[in-house]
C-alpha cells in the first residue's frame, strides 16, 4: 500500500524529510538521555522528575505554537520550531 501522493511538491517532501531527521535525532536523544544522566550519578527519582518537567513545559508551550503557525504561516513555523 502507498500512503503517500505519487507527486508531491518539493516543500512536502521538504517538510517530510526534516521531519524525518528531526525525529530519528529526538528518538535517539530519548534513548540515550536517561542513560547518560543515571551514569553520572542521578537517581532513577530525578531522572523522570527531569522528564516530567520536560513533558510539562512541553504541554505548555505546544498550543501557543500552534497559534504562532497558524498566524505566521506553516513553513516559517517549521522553520522556526526546530531551531
Amino acid at each position: 500500500m502507498n500512503f503517500l501522493p505519487r507527486r508531491m511538491k518539493p516543500q512536502v517532501k521538504e517538510l517530510y524529510t526534516s521531519s524525518l531527521i528531526l525525529n530519528l535525532g529526538l528518538g535517539l536523544i530519548f534513548i540515550f538521555e536517561p542513560i547518560y544522566l543515571y551514569r553520572l550519578g542521578y537517581s532513577l527519582q530525578e531522572i523522570m522528575l527531569f522528564w516530567g518537567i520536560v513533558y510539562l513545559v512541553y504541554i505548555v508551550l505546544l498550543p501557543r505554537g500552534g497559534k504562532i503557525a497558524e498566524r505566521i504561516g506553516y513553513e516559517p513555523g517549521i522553520f522556526f520550531g526546530t531551531i
